[in-house]
């Protein structure tokens, strides 16, 4: 089997509004 890929070591940024409630998912 060969080693998977990782596309991004650390988080991704984006952009948020105050205000607003935001959900995240974790999911491998």
């Amino acid at each position: 089997m060969t080693e998977p890929e990782i596309p991004q070591k650390r988080p991704y940024p984006m952009q948020v509004e105050a205000g607003k409630e935001y959900h995240v998912c974790m999911c491998g």
